[in-house]
Order: structure tokens, then C-alpha cells, then sequence
């Protein structure tokens, strides 16, 4: 894509959850730890849940979600996933168009500090130049913040044991999986 004569990439946020039930929450959190840092990602966050469960939040290059999720899901039962792509080239390139003329404009400033020689005129382009260094650095921060969310993909995982029945459990499964069948000719 070209712009204004500038080459740019498209500029995509990709989130995603993923939510295993698993036979051993704390083997599938080392698998997946490890399948991670072999992808290049990193931990964001790390919490243990009620029941021994645990959520996490990685970080993954986006290059890699896909095949990472992939190999993510291996571990145990899916119970919900989640994808969501967002294009962010439109705010991105908005912002670099007004970054722009924001470095424009202060170089238009620093040029007329230079010739000011009232007092009174040097303390107003000061202010003005300090405001507008003050929308750069926000504007260049933010865009910052979204080039590295766009490399590095975000998945929320949550990782639970399933319930173990006891032995009434077993019996009472039994019997409505039976009764079911006496219903239902196909399934």
C-alpha cells in the first residue's frame, strides 16, 4: 500500500482466547510455556484460578498465531476460542499525516524563536513549541503502542481441569445416557 508517496505495511491488532479443559492444568501450563518461548513470545500475565485453573496472557509474534494456536489446542478439550483482527492502518497512517505537519509546524516555530527578540514573543512561541513537542510525543507513543501490538499477537488462555465424577456421578451418567438413547434414533 502507498500513500502520499510512503510505503506502508498494513497495520493489524490480532487478540484471541483460547479455553482448554485439561487432565493437568499445571503439565499443560509448562507445555504451553514452553511452546511459546519456542515461537518467540513471552508471558504478559500469570494467575491461578479457583479449582486449581489458570489464565494467562501472551504475548506471540502474529506472524505465528495461527500455528501457535494450533499447537495451543493439542493440550486439551477446546471449550471456547476466539479470534478478532482489527485494521488499524486507517488510525495509523492519520496519525503519521498529523505527525507530519505537527514536525512542520515546529520547525516553523523553532525557526521564528530564533528571529523573536521581544521577551513577551519568545515566552509565547516557547509555550506554543512545548505544546505542540508535548501532541508529537503523545502521537508518536500511540503509534509506537500500535506497531507493537500489531507484531506481537495477544491470547488469553485459560487452562481447568474437567470434573471428575464419583461414583453416584458415574451411575446417574449412565443412566441418562441410556435413557437418551431409548429417544433419540440418531446422534
Amino acid at each position: 500500500m502507498e500513500q502520499n508517496g510512503v510505503q506502508s505495511e498494513r497495520i493489524v491488532v490480532v487478540d484471541a482466547s483460547l479455553s482448554l479443559i485439561v487432565d493437568d492444568v499445571d503439565e499443560s501450563a509448562k507445555t504451553a510455556l514452553s511452546l511459546i518461548k519456542s515461537s518467540g513470545g513471552y508471558v504478559q500475565e500469570q494467575a491461578t484460578g479457583p479449582n486449581g485453573s489458570m489464565e494467562m496472557k501472551l504475548r506471540i509474534p502474529a506472524a505465528k498465531i495461527e500455528d501457535v494456536l494450533s499447537e495451543l489446542e493439542k493440550l486439551g478439550e477446546i471449550e471456547s476460542k476466539k479470534i478478532e483482527a482489527r485494521d488499524m492502518t486507517d488510525a495509523y497512517m492519520d496519525r503519521e499525516a498529523r505527525l507530519k505537519s505537527l514536525h512542520a509546524l515546529r520547525d516553523r516555530l523553532k525557526t521564528l524563536l530564533d528571529k523573536a527578540a521581544d521577551v513577551k514573543d519568545i515566552l509565547q512561541i516557547e509555550k506554543e513549541l512545548a505544546r505542540i513537542q508535548g501532541d508529537i510525543d503523545s502521537m508518536e507513543a500511540k503509534n509506537k503502542i500500535l506497531k507493537d501490538k500489531s507484531d506481537m499477537a495477544t491470547v488469553e488462555l485459560n487452562l481447568r481441569k474437567g470434573k471428575i465424577l464419583g461414583p453416584l456421578g458415574y451411575v446417574f451418567y449412565g443412566l441418562f445416557w441410556s435413557l437418551g438413547k431409548l429417544f433419540v434414533i440418531r446422534d
